[in-house]
């Protein structure tokens, strides 16, 4: 249903890959952002082509495939590369890229007790093309998408409510 890749790492040695780079780079550890909307490094033309790294398409899916991040789903909303700890599942028309990337961080679990490795968890593309995600008109996934918007902008509210008000205990206890 959807088409996956990997990113790629140029050389770190080769200060040429890095030096003065305009690329967008990410790392595994950045997908668990949500929506990913900067990275933390560049690489220049020459690291690209030098490499296995491609750019990603605003809206694809990444889904971190090693170590402690392995299963943290990310929404990309920049054209980036990555490095190959990352998968990336590329838009198409099946699927809006807010109701795969909302699915799949449902899926983290799952992929994480599939996964091999001992320590630490290595999910392969393998296991996650062989996830079943399920298939509702195009309509049916805005709505969902729609209502958990909604739903996490309350969660985000309650959390703000929290914080302010273990603001307010911690100054009155200051003042004891």
């Amino acid at each position: 249903m959807c088409k996956t890749t990997s990113g790629g790492t140029p050389l770190k040695h080769k200060r040429e890959y890095y030096e003065n780079g305009t690329i967008p780079w990410l790392k595994s550890g950045e997908v668990d952002q949500g929506l990913i909307y900067k990275s933390e490094e560049m690489i220049t033309e020459k690291g690209l082509k030098n490499s296995s790294a491609k750019i990603f398409p605003v809206n694809t899916v990444l889904v971190a495939m090693y170590g402690a991040t392995a299963g943290k789903v990310g929404l990309l909303k920049f054209e980036s590369t990555t490095n190959q700890a990352v998968c990336g599942i590329l838009p198409n028309d099946k699927f809006i890229p807010e109701f795969l990337y909302m699915y799949l961080r449902t899926k983290t679990g799952e992929m994480v007790k599939l996964s091999g490795g001992g320590a630490q968890p290595n999910i392969s593309q393998t296991i996650i093309k062989a996830l079943e995600i399920p298939l509702p008109s195009i309509e049916i996934q805005k709505q969902l998408v729609a209502e958990a918007e909604k739903e996490e902008e309350i969660i985000a509210s309650n959390r703000r409510l929290v914080d302010l008000m273990q603001q307010k205990i911690d100054e009155a206890l200051s003042d004891i």
